[in-house]
Formats: structure tokens, sequence, C-alpha cells
């Protein structure tokens, strides 16, 4: 009973392969739902727990809240930069270098990238507070 034409399996087993596929296929729609659900929410929220820290030339740390929105000029031997924090987010707003790239750099609202002045030597990403180190690649 149940045995096919079809090199001897059971006609059976092709619904509940179908019902597998349909399971796993809906499992995976929901993990990565909930994984962006997650990261979406993380930057509307998690802005009051990770930190922007600022490294200069000279090899000074400068941590500044990312939740808190304001502007802040970092000096070094090699020239001055200024960040501005708004929003959750934090971007180069003026460099006395000669070339100003990192003013054109990307905002950062995570640990995902940098933004880097060249000839100050300097470094800007975001950390997470509760770790108290960043968790990028850029650690």
């Amino acid at each position: 009973m149940g045995v096919a034409d079809n090199g001897g399996t059971f006609s059976a087993d092709r619904p509940r392969s179908r019902r597998s596929f349909l399971f796993i296929a809906g499992a995976l729609a929901a993990g990565l739902i909930g994984i962006a659900a997650d990261r979406v929410f993380a930057r509307a929220d998690g802005s009051a727990e990770k930190t922007v820290e600022v490294t200069d030339g000279d090899g000074n740390v400068h941590r500044f809240p990312l939740a808190v929105d304001g502007r802040h000029s970092i000096t070094s031997s090699l020239g001055t930069n200024t960040i501005a924090i708004e929003n959750g987010f934090v971007r180069m707003e003026s460099a006395d270098c000669p070339n100003h790239d990192c003013i054109d750099q990307a905002p950062l609202c995570d640990a995902s990238g940098a933004i880097i002045c060249i000839p100050h030597r300097l470094i800007v990403r975001v950390i997470s507070t509760e770790e108290g180190r960043s968790d990028s690649a850029f650690a």
C-alpha cells in the first residue's frame, strides 16, 4: 500500500516533505524578521547604551554618550576636528586638515564602521557602553 512507480518511495512522503519545507521556510522567515526587528528597535532604543569613542593623534581617548546631542571639538598636536552627535548618529562636522575626506564619511549609529581622519590620526567609532568595548572589527 502506498508504493508508487517512482522508484519505490511512498506517496505519503511527498506531502510530508512539502510540509517540512514550508515549516523550515517559515522558521527561517520568522528568524530573519526577528533579527531585522531587533536591529531596528536597537537603533531606536539602544542609543542610550552606546558611546562615541574618539581616539586622537596624541593617543588620548574621548568618550561621549550617543544618546546626548551635541558638538565636541577634539584638538591634538596634529589639528582640530569637530564631531556632531544628533538623533543617535555621530558624524564629522569639521576638520582643519587639508583634504576633509573625514567630513564626507557616512555618519555612524553602531559599531559597524569608523570615521577616520588620516592627517590628524583621529578615529571615531561607536562602542557598547555595557561591555565597555567595541564589538566591531575596528577594536
